[in-house]
């Protein structure tokens, strides 16, 4: 019979969270790093630091795997309180 391996447990902090809600959402990484108050060399740091604390080779692999585990969800994740149109004429028409 074959084993399986270990069950990991996925630890994200908070700040973890923060960082990825931010990749997801920012038009760019540099816009990401100002949301968060670093420069944008941190934040590759942080990612790559992250990438091999998850051992995963992306950073859509990190995202899938805090949304997999109920962290964050993709669809719900806009700066500043915004909310997520409905169509594209809803904001065209403000």
């Amino acid at each position: 019979m074959v084993s399986s391996p270990p069950a990991t447990t996925v630890s994200f902090t908070a700040s973890d969270v923060e960082l990825l809600a931010c990749v997801i959402c920012a038009p760019s990484r540099d816009a990401a790093a100002e949301w968060i108050g670093c420069s944008s060399t941190h934040l590759r740091r942080r990612l790559r630091d992250l990438r091999d604390r998850f051992k995963v080779d992306t950073n859509e692999q990190l995202i899938v795997l805090a949304s997999v585990s109920g962290l964050i969800d993709p669809r719900k994740v806009l700066p500043f309180g915004q909310e997520v149109p409905r169509n594209g004429m809803e904001s065209a028409a403000n």
